[in-house]
């Protein structure tokens, strides 16, 4: 049996996560900024980095908490997306561009 964090994450689970992500944000930013954010930090530090202080922002200690334990998962769940679907994308890309195609 495979360790939780290991287990592989469902297209409808990684939009489940980022619906519930995005929700808890609302009040401090928008749904569009949260998914500029995420494309611009492709590192599961820079993720992180970048989404800890929406977390911060909350009033409540309790919120707080609850949000960095949810940019937590954001990230395991982005990283594990990313590499399922991102890198084979980016290498059917690079092999079009090496053939002459522009992208």
């Amino acid at each position: 049996m495979k360790k939780d964090n290991q287990k592989t994450v469902t297209h409808a689970e990684f939009h489940e996560g980022m619906q519930m992500i995005a929700n808890a944000f609302e009040k401090v930013v928008t749904k569009d900024e949260l998914k500029n954010t995420l494309k611009n930090y492709p590192t599961k530090q820079d993720l992180k980095k970048a989404l800890e202080p929406y977390a911060t922002k909350a009033d409540l200690k309790e919120v707080k908490i609850e949000m960095k334990h949810m940019v937590d998962d954001a990230v395991e769940r982005i990283v594990h997306e990313n590499q399922k679907m991102i890198k084979p994308l980016h290498e059917r890309v690079t092999r079009l561009e090496q053939h002459g195609h522009r992208i």
